[in-house]
C-alpha cells in the first residue's frame, strides 16, 4: 500500500474516532442528573426514588404490566438492509421482540395524542410494529415482504446528529439514542418538560418503565461508618469482558468495592481511604447489558468471548442481594474484527423458540445455538436483552398518608368485626389505622 493511501486510511480512522468520541461527550452531557443523598449508618435504600402512588407516573404501569406475555402466536418479518443499516436493524429487531414493547407500540396510544410538526420517533415505531410484528399465517402467505424502514433512515439525523445514512455506526449507541429519542416525544406530546418534574417521575415513561432501573453508588466511612449515597437511573448496564469467562464475572467486576483515597468524611469530618462500591437498587423490567467486546486501545475485538446464561440471576449485584430472575429475550450479535465495519443480526425468543433475525432473513435456531460459546473471535454477542420473571407490580391509588404497609403480629389488637389493626408508616411516624386494602408494593 503506497504511503498515500496509508495516510488517507490513517486520517479515515481518526476522523471516525472524533466522531464517536464527540457523540461520547454530547451522550454524557445528555445524561440526567444523580440524586445524591447521604445517610448515616445502618440506613439501607428502600423505594423511595420511586413514586409512592399510581398518580405520580406519567404512563399508567398497570398499562404496561398487561403486555408482559404475547396475547397471540407472532412471527417477525424482516428489515431490509439498505447497504450499512444493519446496525439499525439489528436494535430494531431485538427491542421488538420484547412484548411489552411490541404491543404497547401496536397499541398506538401516543399517535393518538402526538401533535408533532414533522417526522416523530415514536409514531414511526408505532407504524413500524404493526408492520414488522404479524402472525404465523400472515409471515407466510405470498403477501408477507421485508420491511423497508426507509422513513427511519431519512430521519436518522434526528435521532442523532452525528448519524448518517452512508456510514455504519453502532449498534449500542443507536438503541440508546432511540430511546432518548422515544422518552423526548413521549413528553413533548405530554407537553411537559424534563426539568420541570422530579427525578423520580420524569423516569416513568413508558420506556424507563420498561428498561430503566436505579444504581446505588455508597461510600462508607471505615472509621465511623457514616454513609454517603447517589443514587443514578441507568437504560443498561455496560459490563467488561477482557479476562472474563462469564456474564457473572463481569457483572461482579462493575459491582465490587472499589479502594478511593483522600476522601473526606461528612460525619467525623476526618480525610479516609475508604471502598465505594455500585450495586443495582432497583432491577428494571427488562434489562440491557452491554457486552465491552471492543479494544479501544488496539481498535479491535477482544479475542477471548464471554459466556452468558438463559437465566440469569441478578441478585447477588444488587443491594438487597436477593433472588432476581431474568429469561433471556434477545442478543445482537456482532460479526467482524473492529468497530468500525462488520455486520450486525440480532437472534430473538419467539414463543418457546428461537429466530435468528439476519435483515431480511429469519431463521429458526435453537436455543443452544444462541448461548453456545464461538471459538470465532469475530464473530460475538454484543447486546443482551433479559426479561424479568416476576414483574415489579405498581401501586393503584393509595390513601395519601400511605408509603409503606406491613402486617402487624398476630397478637395486635382487633377490633369487633374481625378486622386487625395495620402499623402505617406517616413520614417518620408509625401510626395505627384499621386494616386497609393493602396496596400492591415493587416485588423486587
Amino acid at each position: 500500500m503506497s504511503k498515500p493511501m496509508k495516510a488517507a486510511k490513517r486520517a479515515e480512522k481518526q476522523r471516525k474516532l472524533a466522531e464517536r468520541r464527540a457523540r461520547k461527550m454530547e451522550r454524557k452531557q445528555q445524561c440526567p442528573p444523580t440524586v445524591t443523598e447521604t445517610l448515616p449508618p445502618p440506613a439501607v435504600l428502600s423505594d423511595d426514588a420511586l413514586p409512592a402512588m399510581a398518580n405520580d407516573y406519567l404512563f399508567h404501569p398497570e398499562k404496561l404490566n398487561a403486555l408482559c406475555e404475547w396475547r397471540e402466536e407472532v412471527r417477525p418479518l424482516g428489515l431490509t438492509n439498505s447497504g450499512v443499516t444493519c446496525y439499525m436493524n439489528s436494535a430494531l429487531q431485538a427491542l421488538l421482540s420484547v412484548p411489552m414493547m411490541a404491543q404497547h407500540l401496536q397499541q398506538g396510544t401516543h399517535s393518538a395524542v402526538c401533535s408533532t410538526e414533522g417526522w416523530c420517533a415514536y409514531c414511526y415505531l408505532e407504524t413500524l410494529a404493526r408492520a414488522v410484528v404479524t402472525t404465523p399465517k400472515q409471515a407466510k402467505s405470498r403477501s408477507a415482504r421485508p420491511v423497508q424502514p426507509k422513513e427511519l433512515i431519512r430521519n436518522l439525523e434526528s435521532v442523532n446528529k452525528f448519524f448518517s445514512p452512508f456510514d455504519q455506526q453502532d449498534s449500542h449507541e443507536f438503541l440508546l439514542c432511540l430511546l432518548d429519542k422515544l422518552n423526548e416525544a413521549f413528553l413533548k406530546a405530554a407537553g411537559l418538560q424534563a426539568k420541570e418534574l422530579s427525578d423520580a417521575k420524569v423516569h416513568t415513561t413508558p420506556v424507563d418503565q420498561m428498561f430503566g432501573g436505579w444504581g446505588r453508588q455508597a461510600i462508607e466511612c471505615p472509621s465511623c461508618g457514616y454513609q454517603s449515597t447517589t443514587r443514578t437511573f441507568f437504560l443498561d448496564l455496560s459490563v467488561p469482558v477482557d479476562g472474563h469467562r462469564r456474564l457473572e464475572d463481569g457483572l461482579a467486576t462493575i459491582t465490587a468495592k472499589e479502594q478511593l483515597s483522600g476522601w473526606t468524611c461528612d460525619g467525623c469530618k476526618a480525610t479516609v481511604d475508604p471502598h465505594r462500591r455500585f450495586t443495582v437498587d432497583v432491577a428494571p423490567q427488562h434489562l440491557i447489558v452491554t457486552l465491552q467486546v471492543f479494544d479501544p486501545i488496539n481498535e479491535c475485538k477482544y479475542r477471548r468471548q464471554t459466556t452468558f446464561p438463559e437465566a440469569l440471576d441478578l441478585g447477588p449485584f444488587t443491594t438487597q442481594r436477593t433472588k432476581t430472575m431474568y429469561d433471556l429475550q434477545a442478543v445482537v450479535r456482532h460479526a467482524g474484527h473492529s468497530q468500525h465495519h462488520g455486520h450486525y443480526y440480532a437472534q430473538t425468543r419467539v414463543g418457546a423458540g428461537w429466530v435468528e433475525m439476519d435483515d431480511e432473513c429469519g431463521t429458526d435456531v435453537k436455543l443452544k445455538d444462541v448461548v453456545a460459546h464461538r471459538s470465532r473471535d469475530t464473530d460475538s454477542a454484543y447486546i443482551l436483552m433479559y426479561k424479568r420473571r416476576e414483574f415489579r407490580v405498581e401501586p393503584t391509588d393509595a390513601p395519601e398518608s400511605t408509603v409503606a404497609c406491613w402486617q402487624g403480629p398476630p397478637t395486635d389488637a382487633t377490633q369487633p368485626d374481625g378486622r386487625g389493626l395495620v402499623w402505617m408508616m406517616k413520614g417518620e411516624q408509625r401510626v395505627k389505622r384499621l386494616d386497609p386494602p393493602r396496596p400492591r408494593v415493587w416485588v423486587r
